[in-house]
């Protein structure tokens, strides 16, 4: 079956269907979180949000049927026809490679804004006040003009031409042609993505996912070398992948704030505070700062009780407190799984 489902599967380690649907989806739960983490799958966090559940079970089924997977009590894993099918998938159709900054950015504004700010160059360049832009939101309307009139001089057409030339210039030819054929200029509308596919005889499927890849690229690009294109998406860089509440919540507790202290100022459940953590944990990694939380003595008792793969571990609650054992439990699995010793 043709679908990047398959690139989420494994053939070693078995996956709750679930979990990938919530992640597709951009569900925040720690649960969700956790096993994107232990799947390898996280950078695709909210890469669907559109799926609908019946369409999801549908390829499931299908690649089933297909005897690519087992499906086991809601658990998935590929066959060996499956494992071969899953290579011949990644050696057929794009692969991404800009993946490691999907949870950076708000890529979804930030091609309709490139768009509209080609459009600008475009027809400036060609002393053109008149023309109706292309449909935007307010918000993004406001944002490109803001852009444009910041930067307006004769050498705005050069260097915006200069710098996203830089960018296509790391592009193999089709991945450049791509790109520029969707932006939009004083004579040209752009092609539709099912147009391009088309031209540049594509998989149909591997459309929205170049597209969704390359953005992902050009605004990493953009903040490591340029200067317009860097003021272009400058709001779009996200502050983290986490919630938003949960960022605050993180924030306060590297300023060595307590648990405590977080409870009372931001009026939280001491259960939602160590929800916020756990998800800290999960994006940032090696740099929590997990002995504000774990004594030595508890990770000497953890790593004598727990060995071995880190998916089958099981808590065991020693405290008394069913809550804090979790917390603690999963807090050691998430260091374990993101160390780099």
């Amino acid at each position: 079956m043709d679908t990047y489902l398959i690139t989420l599967l494994s053939d070693q380690q078995p996956r709750r269907m679930r979990v990938i649907e919530n992640i597709l989806t951009n569900r925040h739960t720690v649960t969700t979180l956790f096993w994107g983490l232990r799947y390898g799958i996280l950078n695709w966090l909210g890469s669907d949000r559109q799926l609908v559940r019946a369409d999801f079970d549908g390829q499931l089924r299908q690649m089933q049927d297909d005897g690519l997977l087992q499906l086991d009590n809601q658990f998935i894993l590929l066959t060996s026809q499956g494992k071969a099918a899953q290579a011949q998938f990644l050696s057929q159709h794009y692969q991404p490679r800009f993946t490691s900054d999907y949870l950076n950015y708000q890529v979804n504004a930030a091609w309709p804004r490139l768009m509209f700010a080609s459009q600008v160059i475009s027809e400036f360049s060609y002393e053109n006040a008149k023309y109706a832009p292309i449909s935007f939101e307010d918000h993004e309307l406001r944002y490109v003009k803001r852009w444009f009139a910041a930067n307006k001089s004769a050498a705005i057409i050069q260097d915006f031409k200069d710098e996203l030339t830089g960018f296509l210039g790391t592009l193999s030819e089709t991945e450049a042609t791509f790109m520029t054929e969707l932006l939009v200029g004083h004579d040209s509308p752009g092609l539709s993505i099912d147009q391009l596919t088309g031209q540049l005889k594509l998989p149909s499927i591997d459309g929205e996912i170049m597209a969704n890849d390359l953005i992902v690229g050009l605004m990493q690009y953009a903040d490591q070398q340029t200067t317009l294109l860097k003021q272009l998406f400058a709001d779009l860089h996200l502050e983290s992948p986490m919630s938003h509440s949960g960022y605050v919540t993180y924030q306060l507790f590297v300023a060595n704030h307590s648990i405590a202290q977080i409870e009372q100022q931001r009026f939280l459940k001491l259960s939602t505070v160590r929800e916020h953590l756990l998800e800290a944990a999960i994006f940032d990694g090696p740099q929590f700062p997990y002995q504000r939380l774990l004594t030595a003595e508890q990770l000497a008792d953890f790593d004598a009780q727990y060995a071995g793969n880190i998916d089958d571990w099981q808590v065991q609650n020693v405290s008394g407190d069913k809550n804090l054992d979790f917390f603690n439990f999963r807090l050691f699995q998430i260091m374990r799984s993101t160390s780099h010793e």
